[in-house]
């Protein structure tokens, strides 16, 4: 579909559809970023895999998909490093 082709309402809720999907991409992103920071002073651990710069970024391409396997990775009970401080918690 060519966007010159669009028209009227279509082509004014694309555009609104784009822009808010950009912001809450930028929104994660920046949430991404700002959780990666926090983890590392309290922890003093980095991210996993890749560095905050890397997953800030992926999370601003691939949006709310990322972020979730961000917080997959980082913050569920699928992080054994996780469950592990948890337990001592408990205890």
């Amino acid at each position: 579909m060519n966007v010159t082709s669009m028209s009227g309402p279509f082509l004014f809720f694309w555009i609104i559809w784009a822009v808010a999907v950009a912001v809450v991409n930028i929104a994660f992103a920046i949430g991404v970023f700002v959780d990666a920071d926090l983890m590392f002073v309290k922890t003093k651990k980095e991210t996993y895999l890749v560095s905050k710069w890397i997953w800030a970024l992926a999370t601003l391409i691939g949006g709310v998909f990322i972020a979730g396997i961000y917080w997959l990775v980082h913050h569920s009970k699928l992080n054994p490093n996780l469950s592990n401080e948890i337990d001592s918690d408990i205890i």
